[in-house]
């Protein structure tokens, strides 16, 4: 089947099939291939079926800025043939036919590149440019989006009292976990040592309090082993709100972990809100 891969960016390995008679590439959410990139145009191309049902495809430039580019020379529409480079605002996508294989290997390439081995979630660049992307559609549609800034209580002591491989086990089984108390739509990833990060698309302040107190109960009653060592562990959760704390990712995430240090400073092992709300914490309500 025909499709396009990505060669570089943040995105490097992604393959899209061209499934549709036209695919539109472009910096917005409406756009089939989002590529959030100054240089990128709303509405930037479109790789076009030429006739019906077959498998032949042109490029158009539709009246982007910085032009479209085809195996190094400016276009305005051009036929691709198999192993077409398409530069698009300084990214370049490939042209191929693939198959089940092709798909198959180019998707265990997107994870080697993107997820975290350890916790299978995402690296903290992937998640942040999925956010960025998100937040464009969320910015478009006017809908809420919540950040979760997690981090996990006294982890130190699980290292020091047990060993780097139960604390390895740790931050797999927390990854899992938070995995299984969150949406499909939902993404996870994992910010740096023993903190992860999780952005819920369409939800408001109350319902991302309610998925936060859901992981922090679920991790207050878990009883983690791990060859023949059993131990527990607690989480402390900030919250933010898209667009009440903030509208861009910088400001999210400062306001969830500002939330969040102020969650280790009650006490921890509970979920506080950012701004000036009431916090719902895992001791009860306090005030702000």
């Amino acid at each position: 089947m025909p499709a396009v891969i990505l060669y570089d960016g943040d995105e490097i390995g992604g393959l899209h099939s061209l499934t549709k008679d036209e695919t539109v590439i472009g910096r917005t959410a409406g756009c089939d291939i989002v590529i959030p990139e100054s240089r990128v145009s709303r509405r930037h191309a479109a790789i076009r079926r030429i006739a019906a049902g077959a498998d032949d495809f042109e490029v158009a430039d539709l009246g982007s800025t910085n032009g479209t580019f085809v195996d190094g020379v400016r276009v305005e529409r051009v036929v691709l043939q198999r192993g077409s480079k398409v530069a698009i605002g300084g990214r370049v996508l490939k042209f191929e036919m693939v198959d089940k294989t092709d798909v198959a290997y180019q998707s265990r390439i997107v994870q080697m590149i993107h997820l975290d081995e350890l916790t299978g979630l995402l690296t903290k660049r992937s998640l942040f440019r999925a956010l960025e992307t998100e937040l464009i559609r969320t910015e478009r549609y006017q809908h809420p989006l919540s950040v979760l800034m997690m981090d996990l209580d006294h982890f130190k002591r699980v290292n020091d009292t047990h060993g780097h491989l139960v604390g390895s086990h740790c931050l797999s089984e927390v990854g899992t976990l938070i995995l299984e108390a969150t949406r499909v739509t939902d993404v996870s990833g994992r910010y740096g040592g023993e903190e992860f990060v999780s952005f819920l698309p369409e939800t408001d302040t109350a319902a991302a309090l309610q998925v936060a107190e859901r992981i922090r109960e679920t991790m207050a009653g878990r009883w983690f082993q791990y060859q023949g060592t059993r131990y527990q562990v607690r989480i402390s959760i900030g919250i933010s709100t898209y667009p009440a704390d903030g509208a861009g990712v910088e400001a999210l995430v400062h306001a969830a972990d500002a939330a969040l240090y102020r969650a280790k400073a009650l006490g921890r092992n509970r979920c506080v809100v950012a701004g000036i709300k009431e916090r719902l914490t895992g001791a009860g309500r306090s005030g702000s």
